[in-house]
């Protein structure tokens, strides 16, 4: 494979145009890592959530 190849698996993963990081400005990364931050907790809690119902089932088997 290309490395040209490589890099369209990597949009088709991220849904984000690849970009190399030493071109990515602070200004590009503030917006996105605020983003971020505001996405992991509800994430975090899901897989709590998730973790709590197999114990659940695991004890009621």
């Amino acid at each position: 494979a290309s490395n040209s190849d490589d890099q369209t698996d990597k949009n088709k993963v991220t849904g984000e145009p690849w970009r190399a990081p030493a071109t990515s400005s602070l200004s590009d990364q503030h917006p996105r890592s605020a983003r971020n931050q505001k996405s992991f907790p509800s994430l975090s809690e899901q897989y709590v959530a998730q973790r709590r119902e197999l114990r659940i089932q695991a004890q009621a088997r």
